[in-house]
């Protein structure tokens, strides 16, 4: 469903520049690629790293881009995961007006990357993630926003556009995917290392954080932060349509039950989408399509039990 979703014909708002190891992501490579990306009209340079000693010319570059913002790392204690407390800022931001965001990936629950906070409690206060400090600088309102976005993913797995820090330091960079965008930068994932697990990656599939963070931007910059349905809200729905079918299947016959499930499945399928594709809100598709299931297959055992113990009563 979230992928049939998917009809907007406006290209990616995000621009991925990939670095490989700490020489590559060097705080004078970095350095000209601010440059570069300013001149080249990038709206927005978002970086997912820092060198260890990030530089005052990096943090505050002579040529400012239009909006720089920097991470600052969310750190979990095993025993209170609840309660996140966030890194220091290096020594060198000391003093200088810069722009950060947080940057946190916790493990999702079963796993699979479907949302991902962009506010987070730290001291009694909401703090605003890397990726809303990014659409929030490029003019987007962050009032109406939930605060656990499910990521649109639009295009899948590999489809926003990314370059090589070296290539794009060595002239690669192509100017209509630059301008206006907003450039995300941070290590490419290492060779061997598992990625993430998100909702549209399949088999052996999966996605580096970087890209993950490239979604979720892209998600809040496009319009298309959708939220799921609270529990309540899941259970009241999957309740009156297996009310409604439980009341209609049991009159008709089978052939007439088995077209009337098909209909109801894709009735659920074209109303999640158009909840995603209009209200913004996604509702329990897989529940709903379990429940259809499960109803018809226990309708369908219960009337082949009742006709058995008929023809034994006939014996």
């Amino acid at each position: 469903v979230l992928l049939l979703c998917q009809q907007s014909k406006d290209p990616p708002r995000v621009l991925l520049v990939e670095t490989h190891g700490a020489e590559s992501a060097s705080a004078g490579n970095l350095t000209r690629l601010i440059d570069l990306l300013t001149e080249q009209g990038a709206a927005a340079i978002a970086f997912t790293r820092l060198p260890a000693e990030p530089t005052a010319p990096l943090l505050a570059p002579a040529a400012p881009a239009k909006l720089e913002v920097l991470p600052r790392f969310v750190t979990r204690d095993a025993l209170a995961v609840d309660e996140p407390t966030a890194v220091p800022l290096p020594a060198a931001a000391a003093g200088l007006p810069l722009t950060f965001g947080l940057l946190d990936v916790p493990v999702p629950p079963g796993g699979v990357h479907r949302s991902l906070d962009v506010r987070t409690r730290l001291a009694g206060h909401d703090e605003a993630s890397l990726e809303l400090a990014v659409a929030r600088g490029l003019g987007v309102s962050s009032t109406a926003l939930p605060s656990r976005p499910l990521i649109w993913f639009r295009g899948g797995p590999g489809s926003l556009p990314r370059v090589d820090l070296d290539r794009a330091l060595a002239g690669g960079l192509v100017p209509d995917l630059v301008r206006d965008r907003a450039v995300l930068v941070g290590p490419a994932p290492a060779s061997g290392t598992p990625g993430l697990v998100t909702s549209v990656t399949w088999g052996g599939q999966s996605m580096s954080e970087l890209e993950l963070h490239g979604h979720v931007l892209d998600t809040l910059l496009s319009g298309e932060a959708a939220r799921s349905t609270s529990r309540l809200e899941g259970l009241s729905v999957l309740a009156v349509v297996l009310l409604v079918l439980g009341l209609i299947l049991p009159w008709v016959g089978p052939p007439a039950a088995n077209v009337l499930v098909a209909i109801a499945l894709v009735a659920a399928a074209a109303a999640c989408r158009l909840s995603l594709g209009r209200l913004h809100v996604w509702p329990p598709a897989g529940a709903l399509v379990a429940g259809i299931a499960l109803l018809h297959a226990g309708l369908l055992s219960g009337r082949a039990s009742l006709s058995a113990r008929r023809a034994r009563s006939l014996l």
